[in-house]
Order: structure tokens, then C-alpha cells, then sequence
């Protein structure tokens, strides 16, 4: 199931507790999401919940 939501961010290569971030595997690395996607997930989530009523 990804990707996932972890607490906490990497901030100019320091992790700092006070952000979330969403992380995607690739390969032996990882990506982050952008507000941007992070932003389209809960629409889509929102979208996809309203049609289960």
C-alpha cells in the first residue's frame, strides 16, 4: 500500500518532528510528495468516498 505518510521530514538533510511528509519508494531511494500531490490525494480520496454513500 503506498505511499506512506510518515511524521516528521528531511529538511536540509536534518529530520525535523514538526512536519509530515508522504514518501514513495523508488528503487533503493525514496521521493516525497508535493503539496500539490498531497493535495490531489485527498481530493481523490474525498471523490472516492462520496460515491460509497
Amino acid at each position: 500500500m503506498q505511499p506512506y505518510l510518515m511524521h516528521g521530514a528531511i529538511v536540509e538533510e536534518k529530520v525535523e518532528g514538526a512536519f509530515l511528509s508522504i514518501v514513495r519508494r523508488r528503487g533503493e531511494g525514496s521521493i516525497t510528495a508535493s503539496v500539490q500531490q498531497i493535495h490531489a490525494y485527498i481530493v481523490a480520496g474525498k471523490r472516492y468516498l462520496r460515491g460509497r454513500d
